[in-house]
């Protein structure tokens, strides 16, 4: 990868090899990266447990990185209402049906 690239990880964590991506953004031979993914789910956890251990998304330290973002895996999160999204996605059925073109259709030769 350039210098310049910055990764952006919202699929799943091992989609990345964390310590290649840990290395390089620890040497800087990368921008940055954003993930929104963990390599460690919390396993469940005594909700008695006074001061429970905390969980880092890695065994690698990138939270301790400056070149690097990381959510909660929330990513899909949005404040756009669910009914919208099945409201689109009904219509697209029902055009579908009719044998009109959906709309929102990925175009792989535009390159999105």
């Amino acid at each position: 990868m350039k210098p310049s690239a910055i990764i952006i990880n919202v699929g799943r964590g091992n989609t990345v090899n964390e310590k290649a991506m840990y290395n390089a953004l620890k040497e800087n031979r990368i921008k940055g990266a954003a993930i929104d993914v963990w390599y460690n789910y919390p396993k469940g956890r005594d909700p008695l447990e006074r001061d429970p251990k905390p969980i880092f998304p890695s065994d690698y330290p990138f939270q301790e990185l400056d070149n690097i973002i990381m959510t909660a895996h929330r990513a899909w999160s949005t404040d756009y209402p669910w009914s919208e999204f099945s409201q689109t996605l009904i219509q697209n059925i029902n055009k579908f049906i009719r044998g009109e073109k959906p709309d929102n259709i990925v175009n792989l030769e535009e390159g999105y």
